[in-house]
């Protein structure tokens, strides 16, 4: 025993939990002093002889249960972030191919509208200039304003 009540233990260990429990009643003991110091005396024994049996730790069988039960969770948990990548990876490929089939579709989509308003702009020339600009302006006029809109990327597809 030491000088303060608790059990003397070789270096570098920490005190057993005698020694703490029996200095905390007593300081207790001290500082109700009633008759219900006697029973939380009672009660602390019997709490510092319970942890006393606990205190050491399950034996080797038990841990080793612990441990694989652990484990497995752990596999488990893996598993299962694994599989939520997987499905991640596949609906972000899904969502790509869909983004890219919808991008190719409106650029086949321009390149007609393109290709059909220079038509129609030389088309509203030509009879411009064969004499009938009251057909040919017009012509001209829209084929010109598709294709100012298409340029700067105001003619939307699909919305």
């Amino acid at each position: 025993m030491t000088s303060d009540g608790g059990a003397e233990d070789s270096p570098g260990q920490l005190p057993g939990i005698e020694g703490i429990v029996e200095n905390d009643s007593s300081k207790s003991n001290r500082i109700s002093g009633s008759k219900a110091g006697a029973q939380d005396e009672s009660a602390q024994r019997e709490f510092s002889t319970f942890m006393a049996q606990f205190h050491s730790g399950p034996d080797p069988q038990i841990a080793a249960i612990f441990a694989e039960t652990e484990r497995h969770a752990e596999d488990n948990r893996l598993a299962a972030y694994r599989e939520s990548l997987a499905i991640r990876d596949a609906q972000a490929e899904r969502d790509q191919s869909f983004r890219m089939a919808t991008l190719k579709h409106s650029a086949h989509e321009r390149t007609i509208v393109l290709y059909g308003s220079v038509v129609a702009l030389v088309v509203g020339g030509a009879i411009s200039f064969r004499g009938n600009p009251a057909l040919g302006n017009p012509i001209m006029s829209a084929a010109m304003t598709l294709l100012i809109t298409l340029v700067t990327g105001k003619l939307k597809f699909g919305e």
